[in-house]
């Protein structure tokens, strides 16, 4: 008989360093919010493809006796988690769906040597989507509690009806089908295809990497990043063609995740995460020795500094970054 495939996990990362979400709850409820916390992570690693719904009555009493908190606190508790993005708020806010997209981010090693793959966030989108159009409301899709299975002690098996191995491929053949009607009908917000298509091609990397960190971070992210990113990479294409060193830049799950539409394109970090190393050039015309120089100017007038990566060391090129500086200084 084949072995059922697992779709909950025996542990998942605590990371010492308070999170934001972590660090309000303790001071708005002291060690009730921790506690809540730390039990709500829990009660998600041990439920089947890692979410609850609790608009059923019967399933938000399950919930909260699990987590041993009062029904009052625990849903303000929740809704706190989804105004600072540690559970997804769409979902809460129309289904009352428990899911952490970084729950499912930190969990996702432990599916490595399994012939199942973790449940995606797009997935468990598109179930409750086509719950509410197709009016069917908020169905049992979490899957938990499980019923109990009576076991016979004395051969091991099952001692339901039908064969028990049919039953398992049954299973099977069911799940497959819904991950891939689930996958085909799920489609990205607007907002997020136009700022991946936007990003340069051959750096965009993971597309769903990128959308659960732009679910992250959505708050953060200012209206104007498609001109953010339009601008970084004409500065890019203008640099190289002058012989200016600039960075690559980093996959988009990363770009977004470091805020990199707040940084100058000139201080973007290497494939390998460290500036490269170079020695200010004395003969610069741009920074003069200093390895600064003034790239703009803030409203209130006063200077926006950025790294000049000239060489000191490097003679032969010295005469070519000068000129290519003031080419680009001129140009600009």
């Amino acid at each position: 008989m084949a072995r059922p495939e697992r779709k909950d996990v025996d542990y998942f990362p605590f990371y010492v360093k308070d999170g934001r979400t972590l660090f309000i709850l303790e001071n708005k409820y002291g060690c009730a919010g921790t506690g809540f916390f730390t039990n709500m992570l829990r009660f998600l690693c041990q439920t089947p493809n890692h979410h609850f719904c609790i608009a059923d009555e019967a399933n938000r009493l399950f919930f909260f006796s699990k987590t041993k908190c009062d029904e009052v606190s625990g849903t303000a508790m929740l809704d706190l988690m989804a105004k600072t993005g540690k559970i997804y708020a769409p979902l809460w806010v129309s289904s009352r769906v428990i899911v952490s997209p970084d729950l499912l981010m930190s969990i996702k090693d432990a599916y490595t040597k399994r012939k199942n793959a973790i449940i995606a966030l797009e997935e468990i989108i598109s179930i409750y989507t086509e719950n509410v159009v197709s009016g069917t409301g908020n169905t049992e899709v979490s899957e938990f509690p499980a019923p109990e299975t009576q076991i016979d002690v004395n051969n091991r098996r099952e001692s339901s009806d039908g064969n028990p191995q049919s039953k398992v491929k049954e299973r099977k053949e069911k799940e497959r089908k819904r991950k891939k009607r689930s996958l085909s009908k799920f489609s990205y917000p607007k907002e997020f295809e136009e700022i991946y298509f936007a990003y340069p091609q051959n750096r965009r990397g993971s597309k769903r990497a990128a959308f659960l960190q732009y679910l992250k971070f959505k708050p953060s992210i200012p209206a104007d990043v498609i001109t953010v990113i339009n601008r970084q990479k004409s500065e890019k294409s203008r640099a190289n063609s002058l012989g200016i060193f600039y960075s690559e830049f980093p996959d988009l799950e990363r770009w977004i995740k470091k805020a990199n539409w707040e940084k100058d394109p000139f201080d973007f970090p290497d494939g390998n995460g460290e500036q490269p190393k170079v020695s200010p050039n004395p003969d610069c015309p741009r920074c003069r020795g200093s390895g600064l120089y003034e790239r703009d100017r803030a409203p209130d007038g006063s200077p926006i500094m950025s790294t000049c990566h000239c060489e000191r060391d490097n003679p032969n090129e010295s005469q070519t970054a000068k000129s290519a500086a003031s080419t680009l200084q001129s140009a600009g």
